[in-house]
């Protein structure tokens, strides 16, 4: 993994297992989870890498007592305890005790398990199940799985609005495009397009911090050129498209929580 310092553009290699994927900070910035791809070849079990941001130094974290699975999407907890993971082979949703490393709940089957985001408002966890075109609503406190709805073809990123009663969606099928779920009422609310290519694939999205806005990634095919849309939350209406540059795929997206003019103060 690679870290690069905003201010000087300096970058530093963490090497933190093979194939290192998706990546979520805890909450009070002082660690890093990644995801690992492939198992750890001393372990052959699914883990997280745990990156210490003061020191840069690497611990791991077993996330599954499946050794068939892979961890895919990791998400820590509102009290930084636990840190949830979805696991997109082995089809599981686990959380896992930061203090411990017990792996308690396990929740399943969910088909391809992509990502998922924990409530702030009760025992609740929303999770993405690529394999079968639905978010699923995970209770904490049974383990058990207690709604599933169709939102479109292959869900992957997951972000709840502050209010929570709205979940936005990104969407690997084409053409790119985001779905919005009522989370009260438990229904599709709309699918919007991201892109006016037909030729275009969703990808990752994250939302603003006052949930106004996803910024969602998209691709094209061979030749064509992806990029990311901005989509007002509100209206459910896209606002503004940027192009990557040149040809290309992106994939990831990451929303900085700091004001450029407070960036430049210091």
């Amino acid at each position: 993994m690679t870290t690069v310092d905003l201010r000087t553009l300096l970058t530093t290699f963490i090497p933190v297992g093979p194939l290192p994927h998706h990546i979520e900070p805890s909450r009070d910035g002082r660690t890093i989870f990644v995801s690992l791809a492939s198992h750890t070849p001393t372990v052959g079990a699914p883990q997280l890498a745990a990156i210490d941001t003061e020191d840069d130094t690497v611990s791991y974290i077993t996330t599954s007592a499946n050794p068939a699975a892979r961890s895919h999407g990791p998400h820590p907890s509102l009290d930084g305890d636990t840190v949830f993971v979805a696991h997109d082979i082995g089809n599981a949703v686990t959380g896992v005790d930061l203090e411990t490393g017990a792996i308690d709940p396990v929740v399943g089957p969910i088909l391809r398990a992509e990502e998922v985001v924990p409530t702030r408002f009760g025992r609740l966890l929303w999770a993405s199940a690529r394999g079968d075109n639905t978010v699923k609503r995970i209770d904490l406190g049974t383990g058990t799985i207690t709604a599933s709805i169709a939102v479109g073809t292959q869900p992957e990123s997951v972000m709840l609005t502050p209010s929570e009663r709205t979940l936005a969606v990104s969407l690997r099928g084409s053409p790119a495009s985001l779905s919005f779920v009522d989370t009260s009422g438990l229904s599709l609310i709309e699918t919007v397009r991201i892109s006016d290519d037909d030729n275009t694939f969703g990808d990752l999205a994250v939302m603003s911090e006052d949930g106004r806005f996803v910024y969602a990634t998209f691709d094209a095919l061979a030749g064509g050129t992806g990029g990311v849309a901005v989509v007002d939350v509100r209206t459910r209406t896209v606002v503004s498209r940027w192009s990557y540059p040149g040809h290309g795929r992106p994939h990831g997206i990451w929303l900085s929580r700091k004001k450029l003019h407070e960036e430049r103060e210091h």
